[in-house]
């Protein structure tokens, strides 16, 4: 029989094959699990190049080119046919990575169950595998296996995606309608990756994977020749034939494999072989759990060898397989369906077109059920956002005061001294204003400035402000079937996207998050004066609200909240229509009076002198400095590796963005002016893009890389959020009014929509994997900052990490310790010594509150020379000397009140082989050093 005919359903018995192969990558699997030698695979023993788990996953991607490949050529609709891949693909994933990460690792980790989930790997590992970034270990779970692997199956699942990804391109570009061109597209991409294995780093995929994207192709282009392709022995004997001719080339273990492949669908085609049915397809369950199952097998039974892992892998992977299948995979893949069905038909193109965000899909009436659903939807998808954001914040957990922190609290500082006043208070530094202060204020006095505490209502703003614009905008819920889950989707992950570590990291955060709001609310106010809306509390914020916000916060966001103010007037109502409204002329001419007011308090009390960028300002710097600012809205900036996958994020994002601005641009030019609805989205673009050009100005001309710094992005995504909003207001039926999108060649407005925001989404989920990985080390990275700290910013290091101007970070380390702030509030009359008391170089601690004066010990053993010794208290120093074989008793603190840092630094050191050359001790060793308070 044809392929064609093969595979019908009741042609084949392709389930029989999954399992057989889910079984043999169990098998293949145990040889590694639980090794036994002189024991190997028996098909590595027979082919002598791959091992039975190897060939099992080759024949899995072979099979699954062919009937993937064949399920698109038939029902030729894109997104239904990725909708189905994910619902496949995901489902059982997240419950396979539930069930290891929370059950399994607990149960069989060394460390306790409160140590293990503390630790922040036990997340990473959930997140990264989600994320199909596989992470190999959990902590202290099968330590005692002879491998740590938790489960080696996942490896394969990127490899697997891509491929679904790339038939997708394929497919939606319309390649595969001629079966003949899509044969050829298909030989290409074999003999590519035949000819540049190494083509697989492009995509952040492993090379020795390189042969399984090439089986696929293999199985697409069976697929596309299915007429053409007989399934009988003479094919299977002419493979064999063909493999044994080029047994000494490099193509033999491929056309071997294609030949044991091609002859398992011939012994699957007999009748007896179709007859016997499968009350499920088990495989992919069976490989999910196949290797976990054989780790535990392995750790409960650890004398057992080969065939009992074999055999108890093989046993416990079917039952959680067959569990998995009736209660996972079957309802999701049914789910799946009615998701997909509800796309729509047509071919893959036009489907893309019928999927235009905000435009052509149908503008239907909700019943109130549908309604609460899209909302109960919406607030699902940010409470999830915001759940993923906290156990982020868990582990990164901020505790140092750095940056403009530092400097407000010196404005704590005076202000409790009664040497500021609000005014002066609002007129100090770059940042003029009394928001940023203001908070840090309330924290120093009232929360004994609580860093992580703080850090953590950042997340609290950031909630308020997606629900204030949920609320805003809930008519348009009805505007299409997809779109509300794309646009505030995009809006969550904006918000709470870990691109904005840093801000995270501040107490700041919600003074800076706390602005973004008010801007908010006021576009929001000011597209319903704009529209006639006499609400009190809308009028109340334009008149008073706004000028109040430009005197509080700081000039650089003040001038590009005005500006984007006065664009977005104008383009929604026209100029003339605003000079005739007076009710709009008054708050926008409020604006401008308030920056003047502004500019002249700070002409009247010029501020401190601002500190620029090193380096030699270009017009070139500035003009690159403006895609580099747009490429950091999609892959954060730290995690910007150059490589073809993320750059391909990175600046297809950016081209997007401009192919979106441009037509949004070309949209303004309406004399009419566009709907009062658009004030909104629009406000939101011009600001950001006025704050990127103020960037590339003032930074961005010295160093075009310092617009991309983490701190912006809170800014910077308000291109893409006020983008998306456009569009969706664009088709929504309550605010068209006859200004909908022209009709001629939509497909050029169309795809940079959707490219943005797939481009986005993948760009910030490889963001937050790789900050959600570098978190710990952040943590590191705060109590490196808190050393700095105690050490009052003694040197160019401290000043580096710490972020800010010498003067500033001496002061701000000094008010820290006076009022017991940050690294001091846990202080005490202790330190923590070595085992064995030895200190190095240099050994610093704090002491408070320590009653009367404490006394420090020191010993030098007889065989060491004589040695100087420097002892610092907040910084004030004085010599010592230690004689060997002698104890130093010093009482070195007179002011026994309040809190100190102390510094001990040895000048010259020794290591034990000076002294004793067949010592092993490699540390640099001072002296051994004892405390003791008389408290």
């Amino acid at each position: 029989m044809t392929l064609n005919e093969f595979l019908r359903r009741d042609g084949n018995n392709l389930d029989i094959l999954r399992l057989i192969a889910a079984v043999g990558v169990i098998v293949g699997h145990a040889y590694a699990v639980s090794p036994q030698p002189p024991l190997q695979d028996g098909v590595m023993t027979l082919l002598h190049f791959d091992y039975s788990g190897g060939m099992a996953v080759k024949f899995f991607f072979l099979l699954s080119g062919i009937l993937v490949a064949n399920s698109l050529i038939e029902k030729p609709f894109f997104f239904q046919y990725l909708t189905l891949r994910v619902f496949r693909l995901f489902p059982a994933l997240v419950v396979c990575l539930f069930v290891t990460t929370f059950v399994v690792g607990p149960v069989l980790s060394t460390s306790t169950v409160a140590t293990y989930f503390g630790d922040p790997a036990v997340y990473v590992y959930a997140l990264r595998n989600l994320a199909l970034s596989p992470q190999w270990e959990l902590p202290g779970v099968f330590k005692q296996n002879p491998s740590n692997v938790v489960n080696g199956s996942l490896w394969t699942l990127p490899v697997e995606f891509f491929c679904y990804l790339m038939l997708g391109v394929v497919g939606g570009l319309g390649l595969l309608r001629n079966k003949f061109f899509a044969g050829f597209v298909f030989f290409a991409l074999a003999a590519f990756l035949t000819y540049r294995p190494t083509a697989m780093q492009w995509f952040s995929l492993p090379t020795e994977a390189w042969m399984f994207p090439l089986f696929f192709c293999m199985g697409g282009l069976l697929a596309v020749l299915k007429e053409y392709v007989w399934i009988n022995f003479q094919t299977v004997f002419c493979l064999f034939l063909a493999a044994a001719l080029m047994h000494a080339t490099p193509l033999y273990p491929a056309l071997m494999s294609l030949a044991i492949f091609i002859c398992a669908l011939y012994f699957v085609s007999f009748k007896v072989v179709r007859e016997i049915k499968l009350p499920g397809d088990f495989s992919y369950g069976i490989y999910l759990y196949g290797f976990v199952c054989q780790q535990v097998f392995k750790s409960i039974w650890p004398e057992q060898g080969v065939h009992w892992n074999q055999f108890g892998g093989v046993v416990f992977a079917t039952i959680l397989a067959v569990f998995s299948w009736y209660c996972i995979e079957a309802p999701s893949m049914r789910a799946g369906r009615r998701f997909a069905a509800n796309l729509g038909g047509g071919r893959a193109v036009d489907q893309v077109r019928s999927l235009y965000l905000f435009v052509s899909l149908p503008k239907t009436r909700l019943n109130k059920v549908q309604y609460l659903q899209r909302i109960v939807v919406v607030i699902v998808i940010g409470a999830l956002v915001l759940l993923a954001w906290v156990f982020y914040m868990q582990i990164l957990r901020p505790n140092i005061a750095f940056m403009d922190s530092l400097r407000f609290l010196t404005y704590f500082d005076e202000s409790e001294r009664g040497i500021s006043s609000v005014w002066a208070s609002w007129n100090q530094g770059q940042h003029r204003g009394l928001l940023p202060q203001f908070v840090v204020y309330l924290n120093a006095k009232y929360f004994n400035y609580q860093i992580y505490g703080f850090a953590l209502l950042s997340g609290a703003v950031l909630a308020v402000s997606y629900l204030v614009v949920l609320f805003e905008f809930r008519r348009e819920l009805g505007a299409g079937r997809l779109e509300y889950v794309g646009v505030f989707g995009c809006l969550a992950i904006a918000l709470f996207s870990f691109s904005n570590w840093e801000l995270y990291s501040l107490d700041l955060g919600p003074a800076l998050f706390l602005k973004n709001l008010a801007f908010v609310v006021y576009w929001i106010c000011m597209a319903k004066v704009i529209a006639g809306n006499q609400s009190r509390f809308c009028n109340l914020v334009t008149i008073m609200g706004g000028p109040l916000v430009v005197l509080l916060v700081a000039y650089g966001w003040a001038l590009p909240f005005v500006v984007a103010c006065f664009l977005a007037a104008g383009a929604v109502g026209g100029w003339h229509g605003i000079r005739r409204n007076r009710q709009v002329w008054i708050p926008l001419a409020l604006l401008v009076a308030s920056l003047v007011l502004y500019v002249i308090g700070g002409s009247i009390f010029p501020p401190a002198p601002r500190s620029l960028p090193q380096g030699d300002a270009s017009v070139a710097n500035f003009l690159w400095s403006i895609p580099l600012a747009l490429s950091s809205i999609f892959v954060g900036h730290e995690s910007s590796a150059i490589n073809g996958f993320i750059g391909l994020i990175r600046w297809g994002g950016v081209a997007c963005c401009v192919v979106c601005i441009f037509f949004i641009v070309r949209d303004l030019r309406a004399p009419e002016g566009l709907h009062a609805r658009f004030f909104f989205p629009l406000a939101l673009l011009f600001y950001a893009l006025v704050d990127l050009l103020l960037m590339a100005v003032t930074r961005g001309r010295f160093e075009p890389a310092a617009t991309m710094v983490s701190r912006y992005f809170s800014d910077f995504c308000y291109v893409l959020v006020g983008i998306i909003f456009y569009e969706y207001l664009k088709g929504s039926s309550r605010v068209c009014g006859g200004a909908s999108l022209p009709a001629r060649r939509p497909m050029l407005r169309v795809a940079p929509v959707w490219g943005m925001a797939i481009f986005f989404i993948i760009g910030q989920v490889w963001t937050g994997v790789d900050e959600w990985r570098k978190a710990p080390y952040r943590h590191a990275a705060f109590d490196a900052m808190g050393q700095a700290t105690i050490r009052a910013a003694e040197g160019a290091r401290d000043i580096k990490v710490l972020q800010a101007p010498i003067d500033v970070a001496i002061a701000g380390a000094r008010v820290q310790r006076d009022y017991g702030f940050g690294v001091f509030a846990d202080a005490a009359c202790t330190y923590k010594p070595d085992s064995d008391g030895w200190i190095g170089s240099s050994y610093q601690f704090l002491l408070k509150n320590c009653g009367e004066a404490p006394r420090f010990q020191f010993y030098l053993p007889q065989n060491f020379p004589d040695r100087r010794i420097v002892i610092a208290i907040d910084g004030r120093a004085r010599d010592y000397v230690l004689r060997a074989g002698e104890v130093t008793t010093l009482s070195v603190l007179a002011d026994v009140e309040g809190t100190h840092a102390v510094q001990i630094k040895i000048p010259i050191t020794s290591r034990a082989a000076d002294i004793d050359p067949s010592a092993s001790d490699v540390r640099e060793l001072g002296a051994i050093f004892s405390f003791a308070s008389t408290q």
